[in-house]
């Protein structure tokens, strides 16, 4: 059942955006499951209009909290797109 849903969501990830997919597989420690993961999680890369906003709501940057030179809290935890940072996170693990 799981195995048959998988491939159900692959094959339509395939006709949604068949060159976003293939081009995330040709990255090492990317499977199918990150690469699904990465692809729906992302949407459409143009959103971005810069890199750093990307990296800021995929988790990759913690944002710092500073008025007058003085840091305050970590409120940099609940920032951004928890599964972005979990498939980033897996793609380094996966890759070392």
């Amino acid at each position: 059942m799981l195995e048959r849903l998988k491939k159900e969501i692959e094959r339509t990830a395939r006709h949604h955006d068949p060159q976003s997919l293939f081009l995330l597989r040709t990255v090492h420690g990317i499977g199918a499951t990150l690469g699904l993961v990465i692809l729906y999680e992302i949407q459409s890369i143009d959103r971005f209009k810069r890199v750093q906003e990307f990296c800021s709501y995929a988790r990759l940057v913690k944002c710092q909290h500073e008025s007058s030179r003085k840091r305050s809290g970590k409120s940099w935890s609940k920032i951004g797109n928890v599964h972005l940072k979990w498939a980033f996170d897996m793609k380094t693990f996966l890759a070392s």
